[in-house]
């Protein structure tokens, strides 16, 4: 049974299944729906948190970033202060007006690895991107749930 849980898990976190895979997969497997869409938001939600937190230290030039990838801290640096300069204001414009909404609709169909890594590179803040990314795994979760036990079809 815990065999069950722990695919649907590797399934959400991995950037090829996230939840979209994961909650039809284990509903599949014949697991409880509501635990199903809980397991794959919370860990559909883990890469946001990693990547969001490894971006924090490579801007900082310090910490499990450059470890990771043995180099110098400069090469980290520069690399960090070229994806720096590639932010303008008007990107941090749009995204403190239109940002949360975005992640809602972009989250489920981008996967969450390219979507907080966009955010990061583009500047929202941390703790929204991280809010509305959590929202939208929540919400696109629950829809894929019902979907899943046949409340309706998405097709």
């Amino acid at each position: 049974m815990w065999a069950k849980y722990v695919a649907v898990a590797l399934t959400a976190a991995s950037p090829i299944g996230e939840e979209l895979i994961s909650i039809p997969l284990g509903v599949g497997l014949g697991l409880e729906p509501a635990l199903v869409a809980v397991v794959s938001v919370v860990f559909n939600m883990l890469p946001a948190v990693v990547i969001s937190a490894l971006f924090r230290r490579a801007e900082r030039g310090t910490g499990v970033l450059r470890a990771t990838l043995r180099l110098r801290p400069e090469p980290v640096r520069s690399a960090v202060r070229w994806m720096l300069r590639r932010r303008s204001q008007r990107l941090l414009r749009a995204l403190d007006r239109w940002g949360v909404w975005g992640v809602l609709v972009v989250t489920p169909w981008a996967g969450v690895y390219v979507t907080t890594l966009t955010l990061e590179v583009a500047g929202m803040n941390r703790g929204r991107l991280l809010a509305s990314v959590a929202a939208s795994l929540s919400i696109h979760g629950a829809i894929a749930t019902l979907a899943s036990v046949g409340v309706f079809s998405l097709v």
